[in-house]
């Protein structure tokens, strides 16, 4: 695993090779609320997406400081739906 993978200790948990990914959108990023999620898009857009769910708001900054390096992220207050 290098710097650009990234674990999800959720069930099951999953790694994504971050060179596959083409977008990450962060979800639910209200500042009332105690968590948001984040939704990879990945290059292959046939691929269906990877979320991860229920990250703190205090880590907000650190993730979009980690990814503004290397993805286009977008940053909504409501999910949407992705097509598979």
């Amino acid at each position: 695993m290098d710097k650009l993978d990234i674990i999800a200790f959720s069930q099951p948990p999953f790694v994504i090779t971050l060179d596959e990914v083409e977008l990450v959108h962060f979800e639910r990023v209200q500042f009332h609320l105690k968590n948001f999620d984040m939704v990879f898009v990945f290059k292959d857009y046939h691929r269906k997406t990877s979320m991860i769910t229920a990250i703190p708001m205090s880590q907000l900054d650190h993730v979009k400081d980690w990814l503004k390096y290397e993805f286009l992220y977008v940053v909504l207050p409501c999910p949407t739906q992705f097509l598979a």
